[in-house]
């Protein structure tokens, strides 16, 4: 890794735009963001660029007239990924992490990569084949659909109709899949991220370090409940926490919990290689 550059862009739709496409706001942020990251990424002369969009993309009405736009302002072509393709990726990614190659020998591994429009499940059980899927459980997606002030304290029915609804769509999977519960579970992702940095910042170690890598669901759990009776005033007052997130990371947790839950997992170890490493690594 030479150099990497992130920039924060929602393009699902606010209250007051349509639902269901990219508004020219978001359009025009994103483009301004692409054009940004081209323009640092120029400087190392790369042999190859891809340019890769998710969920709310391939989803969106207007995905077309999105993409054109992005190519006659920036030059850069937009592949949209499927949701297979995403998941795939994102497990070729993790695959490049030493910390994970380290530990997951032999046995099963299950990765989650949890976005802001979907949610990735992917399934390696030792001596099989990848089992991949996409669901539309993304943190940004949620947040809007359960929780309507996000900016108060979340009430408790409000957070249990988002984990029932979680709960639903994903146990079909996990009923086909059956990971094994001694299997290295794998968290990739801006919650994952925030709540690392938030845990290494409270027990003073380097976000960085070896056992910031660990997240216990029980922590997350305590995570989760904190911030739900927090307003966002509270809450972006938290070490670590950027303001960005601090509106999505409770229905980001709640979504994991129910993950946690159905899969048997104590523990998630935190990789920062998804998507984007998968896609390097295609190149």
């Amino acid at each position: 890794m030479l150099a990497e550059a992130n920039e924060d862009v929602r393009l699902s739709p606010r209250a007051d735009e349509p639902a269901g496409e990219i508004s020219s706001r978001a359009a025009g942020e994103a483009v301004g963001a692409i054009r940004r990251l081209a323009e640092k990424a120029e400087k190392f002369s790369p042999a190859n660029t891809r340019l890769v969009a998710t969920s709310i993309v391939r989803e969106s009405r207007n995905a077309d007239d999105f993409c054109a736009r992005v190519f006659r302002e920036t030059g850069c072509a937009v592949d949209v990924l499927s949701g297979e393709a995403e998941a795939l990726a994102i497990a070729a990614g993790v695959a490049t992490d030493p910390a994970v190659a380290g530990i997951a020998g032999a046995g099963d591994l299950f990765i989650v990569d949890l976005g802001g429009g979907s949610m990735e499940c992917i399934l390696k059980k030792t001596g099989a084949a990848v089992v991949a899927e996409s669901f539309p459980l993304g943190a940004v997606r949620l947040t809007r659909r359960f929780f309507p002030s996000p900016e108060n304290p979340i009430p408790p029915a409000e957070t249990e109709q988002l984990a029932a609804h979680v709960r639903a769509a994903i146990t079909g999977f996990f009923q086909k899949t059956k990971p094994a519960r001694e299997c290295l579970f794998v968290g990739c992702g801006g919650a994952f991220s925030v709540a690392g940095a938030i845990f290494a910042a409270r027990a003073g170690r380097a976000f960085d370090a070896p056992e910031s890598a660990k997240l216990p669901a029980d922590a997350l759990r305590a995570l989760r409940d904190e911030l739900s009776g927090k307003p966002i005033a509270e809450r972006m007052k938290i070490q670590a926490l950027p303001a960005s997130r601090a509106d999505i990371l409770p229905a980001a947790l709640t979504t994991i919990l129910v993950l946690a839950e159905l899969a048997g997992a104590e523990v998630f170890l935190r990789s920062r290689h998804n998507l984007r490493y998968g896609i390097a690594a295609g190149l």
